[in-house]
């Protein structure tokens, strides 16, 4: 799995949404935690990041914020060298199930519906994490 300095992005518009999911992390042992409200704000996060030698290893973003979706992002992050593997979960809510195929069709590891527990957290991140390492944790 992740070693706790494993780099992490959150991407979210709803500062509870990115605390929450950020305090989950934190008790699950990780602290190298990044933020974001946009997808313009997580893109230049992402740049900045690998432009001080550090490669995000797991992202969470929304899918619907203000200027654009986490799918949006997602094809971003895909369209990169360093994004093709990156585990990448999107977390969303029921009535937007429909946009998950649209998703899956962009390379999304998996999805969480809100509302976010800590144990459905720990679990997409497993299956996430396995997808694109192919190992037994």
């Amino acid at each position: 799995m992740l070693s706790n300095d494993a780099a992490i992005l959150v991407v979210d518009d709803a500062v509870t949404m990115r605390a929450l999911i950020k305090d989950y992390l934190k008790k699950m042992g990780y602290s190298n935690i990044f933020e974001a409200r946009n997808v313009e704000e997580a893109t230049q996060t992402f740049e900045r990041l690998e432009s001080q030698g550090v490669r995000l290893e797991f992202v969470f973003a929304d899918m619907n914020m203000p200027g654009g979706t986490g799918i949006d992002f997602l094809k971003k992050i895909r369209a990169l060298p360093q994004g093709k593997n990156l585990p990448f979960v999107m977390i969303t809510t029921e009535g937007e199930m429909n946009t998950v195929t649209e998703a899956v069709m962009n390379g999304v590891s998996g999805y969480l519906l809100k509302p976010v527990t800590q144990p459905a957290l720990m679990e997409k991140m497993v299956e996430a994490y396995k997808k694109h390492h192919q190992e037994k944790l």
